[in-house]
């Protein structure tokens, strides 16, 4: 019986053909490791656990990659509020989401790269991008240029004209307000932990670089199954495909498979509410696991198709 999966790039059903027969490589986009996991960052690894489960009874041989971003601007700034350091905090909250993955019984992960354990190799890619000319440095900035991919919006089905206005301009430096950073200059202020050199002058990688690099240099230019949260699809996958296939002159992921988001069932009041933070303390999954186990959290997951929205509330658990 052939497999059949739907491929947010066409937005149909396909033919799963691998791009290695008998293999399979899955990339899934992890957190950004700022602040304790909830509810909603365990749909992603839960439903690809499930995935990979099934392709291996299949019979495929599947390497599964969940990254760790762990060099971004929201954890500098969560670090200076809690008066520690980048990776005090990186490290901390890595573990938090480890210990809930494993209480998940999320067992397929094959490897779990860090952002900060490719810096080099970044480095080499956004070179590549510079060589090509499909990349600029702008001060101590670098910016991949979007009017150098033709296909550039084709996930989402946007127009390079449909980027105005999206993301502001920072004071004249881009040419065009839908490029985006590849790499970051360091601020004075900022601890020097952060601070990677490179032949642009201190500073660290910009967000979609670091997925592109570690989802290739682990399994290859071309890969079969790219997945993420549906709020990811763009800018984030968007600016993914175009530097990686840009760079390589190759498909980056053949087939993309983007989950539904969970939706809080809370009152509309502000994230600052009393009210609202004792709910968001109820949805991590630290408190959820101590409270529920890990085979209810999966089946409440999975209860539902993978890529329509999940309701969360007390009441639905």
């Amino acid at each position: 019986m052939s497999l059949r999966v739907y491929n947010t790039l066409t937005q149909k059903k396909e033919e799963f053909e691998p791009v290695t027969p008998g293999k399979v490589g899955i990339y899934l986009c992890g957190p950004t490791v700022y602040k304790p996991s909830h509810i909603g960052h365990a749909v992603g690894p839960i439903i690809f656990d499930a995935v990979k489960r099934y392709l291996s009874f299949r019979g495929y041989d599947v390497t599964w990659v969940v990254n760790i971003t762990d060099v971004e601007d929201k954890i500098i700034e969560e670090a200076a509020r809690q008066g520690c350091t980048a990776m005090e905090l990186a490290e901390r909250v890595t573990k938090n989401y480890l210990d809930a993955m494993a209480a998940l019984h999320i067992t397929g992960i094959d490897e779990m790269p860090k952002a900060s354990e490719y810096i080099g190799a970044i480095i080499e890619f956004v070179q590549r991008l510079i060589d090509k000319g499909a990349a600029y440095v702008s001060g101590g900035d670098v910016y991949f240029d979007v009017t150098a991919d033709p296909d550039y919006g084709k996930l989402t089905r946007r127009s390079i004209e449909d980027q105005e206005g999206q993301r502001e301009l920072q004071s004249g430096e881009k040419r065009h307000p839908g490029d985006f950073a590849l790499w970051k200059e360091a601020k004075p202020e900022e601890p020097d932990e952060v601070k990677f050199d490179s032949p642009w002058g201190q500073g660290r990688p910009g967000w979609h670089i670091e997925c592109s690099v570690m989802s290739t240099r682990i399994l290859g230019d071309t890969f079969d199954i790219h997945g993420g949260g549906m709020d990811l699809k763009f800018p984030h996958h968007e600016n993914e495909i175009a530097q990686s296939e840009t760079a390589t002159g190759q498909r980056f992921a053949k087939y993309w498979m983007h989950n539904g988001l969970t939706r809080f069932n809370t009152k509309k009041v502000s994230k600052s509410d009393p009210a609202m933070q004792a709910a968001l303390l109820e949805m991590t999954l630290s408190n959820l696991l101590e409270n529920y186990s890990g085979e209810l959290l999966r089946y409440f997951v999975l209860s539902t198709h993978y890529r329509r929205p999940i309701e969360y509330s007390p009441e639905e658990i």
